[in-house]
């Protein structure tokens, strides 16, 4: 996805040489539909009216780290009462369960949804209506 990650292959001893493919998204259009998105009602329909609304998407695995965020509200929650930030976890995957599962133990239902996949033409809606994005992988294929 990178010339940094095709780089990092060239110390291998491999028969066949990597190949730089881009990400497929054009980033200016794709901002554009998001200013043109109307994200009113997503905070309504989540819970989080008047909340800080904090959103991330990805695929739910391990590597992304989701959980962190799950974990940094539950101890948000533990020093404020009501806290008012709500985290929308947006994607699929097989830690998708998992997630909504930690949600339901610590009972943090009221400040974490885990959405799971959304239909493509709703993303926009989403990063419209949040305050702020956070991105909390380990890795991720660019550098």
């Amino acid at each position: 996805v990178s010339n940094g990650v095709a780089a990092s292959f060239d110390d291998r001893d491999l028969d066949t040489p990597a190949l730089t493919i881009y990400n497929g998204i054009d980033a200016a259009a794709f901002n554009e539909e998001v200013r043109a998105a109307d994200g009113d009602g997503i905070c309504e329909e989540l819970g989080a009216t008047g909340d800080t609304l904090v959103l991330t998407v990805g695929r739910c695995i391990g590597v992304k780290r989701q959980v962190d965020l799950i974990e940094a509200v539950d101890r948000l929650a533990n020093r404020v009462d009501e806290p008012a930030v709500h985290v929308a976890i947006v994607g699929d995957g097989p830690e998708c369960s998992a997630l909504q599962a930690t949600v339901d133990d610590r009972g943090l239902g009221d400040y974490v949804s885990v959405l799971g996949r959304v239909p493509h033409g709703d993303i926009h809606r989403y990063y419209a209506a949040a305050d702020l994005y956070a991105q909390v992988s380990l890795y991720e294929g660019s550098r």
